[in-house]
């Protein structure tokens, strides 16, 4: 019975597989001989789940290869594996107990795990065997005659490290097995040279230096050419073995994540096997990759092999059984980044991929046949392509097709381009952009599409709002502020000059910057020639209001008149003043008593006053026009 801490320390597992299990896992006692990287993650989970104990058996002591499986760390290297491995899951679940024997895993059996499997076997003892070589694994499982799953049919393991024969008594077995060891043969290759090695050497391959590896593959290489001739004599099947390559050289040590899947699922079957849960395997092999690097590359040649050797396949001929029928073709446009805008040349050249996607009807192929296969890369060459291609670009380059099984032909074509959108750019946003299909007819009524992509940029406001905007809205301010100075000032006409030279350098600038020869006009140049004209007009209107300041021409009766209701808002009420103050010293000292002088006086000031009224209406004017040439 449990405690109520042990109830409350397994009540997740006891909602999952129930009371009765989980007392049964926890009257279980385990036997782990060696300490690999797999047995440890075995250790873990088992005492995790809260078996009643475990005995640990290794005599090894912690090396650099183990820092490549789960528990031992840098700090342990030279310590005991066993002393390590308790310490660590002692303090995942103490109620546990874990015992350690500080004793090489030989005095457990004579020769090899065989002769141990054979004792359990008898005693009906669930015997469960791991090992882990690199990438490749395997675990072994012997429930024993009276176990619940005993109405199977099992291979002998003995037998088939011995006979290399998987040709068991029942015929119906055979063909199933036969099967399986079709599907992964290569592995089962690598592992009866990996027990050929250690029936030699009494130990797995194991590796310190770099010419330890050299003499290691050269022996396993010698191990696996003796094996192939071995089964392939023995064996009277239609499964023919050759020997792989490159393998010798992924093997060592036991790495995390592959000691992490084995072991997660060892655990689970032998928690099964304690509970007398059916188990439906007696010898299999788990792999983390399907298939080696070498049967992945022959499969890509026998289907290369096949489609463009076997099939005739004629990359000139439209790819379509029946020729009545048509191709339909799907053009995409993705623009990654915009590199440059010659606005002189007016090219907009951007980096990015057109994606072509069609259906190859003559390149079809079960992907069951060669290897799970579901597509390949085909050179640009190989295989039909559309014609189609970028009438305006400024270069182009064809880089990659693929063909999958379903015939379904991708093309990326790598283009510099002028069209299309793009991913955030420093100096350009994207207003619009849109696209259009148009066809279009030449000779003798036939005719060909063009696919057109509009993309409509701004230049995003950065230097130029310090070079361009903040100076021409200054030099414009100044100029309207001159319309308030009386005309009779120089200063006036000084003041309307710095605006004209000011706007003038700014248009230089921007043409220097931009291009003399561009074929687009901008709108921040167009409004700074609008903007000179205005300030010229300025300087002209200047120059004729000195004259007629000091001409004696008198305004007509009736344009005083009209004026007169708006004279107190438009001109200033110190026109004496300002004329005084304005005028000649040399004419101060003249005598101004003859009536010729009284008249040109009068006739100046009121000249003044019609001068003010259009200095003011001028204002009014071009402040409208500034700011509407502005939108």
């Amino acid at each position: 019975m449990f405690t109520d801490e042990e109830a409350a320390v397994y009540d997740r597992q006891i909602r999952l597989w129930g009371i009765h299990a989980q007392q049964k896992i926890r009257s279980a006692d385990v036997l782990v001989i060696g300490l690999s990287g797999v047995a440890t993650e075995v250790v873990k989970n088992l005492v995790l789940s809260g078996i009643n104990s475990i005995t640990l058996v290794d005599n090894e002591l912690v090396t650099d290869l183990d820092m490549l499986s789960n528990l031992f760390t840098r700090n342990q290297v030279g310590s005991s594996r066993a002393d390590a491995v308790q310490k660590y899951v002692q303090e995942l679940n103490p109620r546990v107990m874990v015992k350690v024997k500080n004793c090489s895993p030989a005095e457990y059996y004579q020769t090899s795990t065989i002769d141990l499997n054979k004792v359990c076997n008898s005693l009906s003892i669930p015997f469960f065997s791991a090992w882990a070589f690199g990438s490749f694994s395997m675990v072994f499982c012997d429930l024993g005659l009276k176990h619940g799953a005993n109405d199977k049919i099992f291979i002998q393991f003995d037998q088939v490290i011995k006979q290399k024969s998987f040709v068991p008594k029942d015929t119906k077995i055979a063909k199933r097995k036969l099967e399986k060891i079709r599907k992964y043969k290569s592995v089962f290759l690598i592992f009866l040279t990996m027990y050929r090695y250690h029936e030699k050497n009494g130990n797995f391959p194991n590796v310190k230096t770099e010419d330890d590896t050299q003499l290691l593959s050269k022996e396993l290489q010698q191990l696996e050419t003796e094996l192939v001739e071995e089964l392939n004599n023995t064996l009277t099947d239609d499964i023919k073995w050759n020997s792989l390559d490159g393998w010798h050289s992924k093997i060592w040590g036991q790495f995390a994540f592959t000691t992490s899947i084995v072991g997660g699922f060892m655990s689970q079957d032998i928690i099964r096997s304690v509970t007398k849960e059916n188990i439906d395997f007696n010898f299999f092999f788990h792999r983390i990759q399907c298939e080696t690097e070498i049967e992945m590359q022959n499969h890509v040649k026998a289907l290369r092999k096949e489609l463009f050797q076997n099939r005739g396949y004629d990359p000139m001929a439209r790819p379509v059984l029946n020729y009545t029928h048509s191709m339909n073709v799907s053009l995409y446009l993705d623009i990654n980044y915009i590199k440059k805008l010659d606005i002189q040349t007016n090219v907009l050249e951007s980096e990015g991929w057109i994606r072509l996607t069609w259906v190859d009807e003559n390149l079809k192929w079960k992907a069951a046949d060669f290897g799970g296969l579901n597509d390949i890369r085909v050179s640009v060459d190989e295989v039909f392509r559309p014609d189609i291609t970028i009438i305006n670009a400024v270069e182009t380059e064809n880089v990659l097709r693929t063909s999958t099984h379903s015939d379904l032909i991708l093309w990326n074509t790598a283009n510099k381009i002028d069209l299309g959108s793009f991913v955030d750019n420093p100096e350009w946003e994207v207003i619009d952009s849109k696209c259009e299909y148009k066809l279009h007819m030449y000779f003798e009524g036939a005719s060909y599409p063009e696919v057109i992509y509009y993309l409509t940029i701004e230049r995003k406001v950065t230097i130029y709002r310090y070079t361009v905007y903040f100076p021409v809205l200054c030099a414009l301010l100044i100029n309207l502020m001159t319309l308030f100075l009386d005309i009779r000032t120089t200063l006036r006409f000084h003041l309307s000059s710095l605006s004209f030279i000011t706007l003038l350098l700014i248009i230089l600038y921007l043409a220097f910057k931009l291009g003399f020869g561009a074929l687009g006009t901008p709108n921040v140049v167009k409004y700074l020639g609008q903007m000179i004209v205005l300030v010229s007009t300025t300087l002209v209107w200047s120059s004729f209001a000195v004259s007629f300041s000091r001409s004696s021409f008198e305004v007509p009766t009736t344009v005083m008149r009209a004026i007169e209701p708006v004279q107190h808002w438009l001109v200033s009420n110190d026109i004496e003043a300002v004329q005084l103050t304005n005028t000649d010293p040399e004419d101060q000292l003249k005598p101004s008593t003859t009536g010729n002088n009284k008249r040109n006086q009068s006739a100046s000031s009121t000249n003044l006053i019609v001068i003010q009224v259009i200095d003011k209406l001028i204002f009014v004017l071009f402040s409208i026009l500034t700011i509407a040439l502005h939108n």
